[in-house]
């Protein structure tokens, strides 16, 4: 295995001096070379650190738009080796210590994203259809996005299947259940295009052109 590219990796999931944008961002580089090379956070640590280890992470469950939480949540834990569940209750993302944080993150950002542009549009147009019309676009879009990229390097195939530890624990724990959506809207076309659109090309740091 080429040290540089693991050299390289390390530096990018180093987060020392960098915004959280800028963390953002470099988590998602570093997957895409980890998957690129077939390279795991084992490759990486240490052999003194600790060995694989479960960990989960809640994420943002208010009731508000949550059935498209729980579909925006099921599309990014589907591409970062993760699962969507309910913990205790509560909405999170259960995986690998290192994919939970890069898979809330990716979470955090286009959920911030979507919310957003779909409110925006909806005090524009007045027809609050709208608002759910565009989140559905945009997590559909989003999926695609996922989608082409697998199949455009199909050596990353692999690479997003879940950890046997994660596929395990689930199969052997009562304590989670899985999340399912429920959509309630009249579809409109044209917002849904546009949220189409807008997921197909989102990027981790459009959070931060948003709050600028």
């Amino acid at each position: 295995m080429d040290s540089r590219i693991i050299d390289k990796i390390k530096v990018m999931l180093d987060t020392t001096g960098r915004t959280e944008e800028e963390a953002q961002s470099f988590f998602l580089k570093a997957q895409e070379l980890m998957m690129k090379h077939h390279i795991e956070m084992a490759d990486i640590e240490d052999s003194k650190k600790e060995k694989k280890a479960i960990g989960s992470l809640e994420v943002d469950s208010n009731t508000y738009s949550k059935e498209h939480k729980v579909r925006l949540l099921k599309v990014i834990a589907e591409n970062f080796r993760c699962e969507a569940m309910l913990i205790n209750g509560k909405m999170s993302l259960l995986g690998l210590k290192e994919d939970t944080i890069i898979a809330v993150e990716v979470f955090n950002a286009a959920h911030y994203m979507m919310a957003n542009k779909a409110y925006n549009l909806r005090r524009r147009t007045g027809n609050k259809d709208d608002y759910g019309s565009y989140m559905d676009g945009f997590i559909y879009g989003l999926k695609k996005k996922f989608d082409e990229q697998v199949a455009a390097h199909q050596e990353w195939g692999l690479v997003v299947v879940k950890d046997s530890l994660i596929t395990d624990f689930i199969k052997n724990t009562t304590e989670t259940v899985e999340m399912k959506g429920k959509m309630n809207y009249k579809p409109q076309t044209e917002s849904f295009a546009q949220g189409f659109k807008d997921g197909k090309k989102f990027e981790i740091d459009e959070k931060k052109k948003i709050e600028s």
